[in-house]
């Protein structure tokens, strides 16, 4: 999960660089901008994927704090390396913050004891709180997500605040839809490890997985 999160902070700053060229090229892309955009979508994903490996050897809160964790200085790092904007006090703090918070987690969580058959998760799923909640998060996901393409500001607007609010939340609602998917298929691995190619439940959630990601 370390190394995934390293891989998705560099890719990241791969997917910046392209959309810095796109825009200094008056927002249309490049040959060189179109395959870093390509290189950085295709990274990002199969080391989101990666990430997965670490639910084999610890819990999903565990993979996902790590992942995290790592992807934030890896991220500040290859920012530097590919100059995209200055280090500045507060991404030292954040970093220092976000690693000590990381190991505190990791040392203090324990190990997880129980993990969800196929029939618990199904279950759980489907009450009516779940169902509930899980519309709520999805539109705000889809109302956050049309403000942001609706208001393309520059970065001297008094709208930036609220379209970093808008980012955050559109981030922070496909990391739930995410780890709900993530839970899905590693119960599925736990009912059926040999049958879980033809089922459906496992499929399905990996391509959500995949979407959100």
């Amino acid at each position: 999960s370390a190394c995934a999160g390293v891989g998705i902070g560099f890719f990241s700053c791969v997917l910046s660089c392209a959309d810095r060229e796109r825009a200094a090229n008056g927002g249309e892309h490049t040959k060189h901008s179109g395959r870093m955009h390509l290189s950085g979508v295709v990274g990002s994903t199969v080391f989101g994927l990666f990430s997965l490996v670490g639910l084999f050897f610890g819990s999903v809160s565990l993979a996902v704090v790590v992942r995290a964790g790592s992807s934030l200085p890896s991220n500040a790092l290859f920012s530097q390396a590919f100059k995209l904007r200055p280090l500045v006090r507060d991404d030292v703090l954040g970093t220092m913050v976000t690693i000590s918070g990381v190991i505190c987690f990791t040392v203090f969580q324990g190990f997880a004891t129980y993990r969800h058959t196929v029939a618990e998760f199904m279950e759980a799923v489907l009450s009516v709180q779940s169902v509930l909640w899980v519309v709520v998060v999805l539109l705000l996901l889809i109302i956050s997500y049309v403000w942001v393409h609706l208001h393309q500001v520059d970065r001297s607007s008094a709208q930036n605040l609220t379209r970093a609010i808008a980012v955050a939340i559109v981030s922070a609602c496909a990391s739930a839809f995410m780890d709900l998917a993530t839970k899905a298929w590693s119960a599925v691995l736990k009912s059926d490890f040999h049958g879980m190619l033809t089922s459906g439940l496992f499929w399905v959630s990996v391509c959500v997985n995949l979407f959100f990601m």
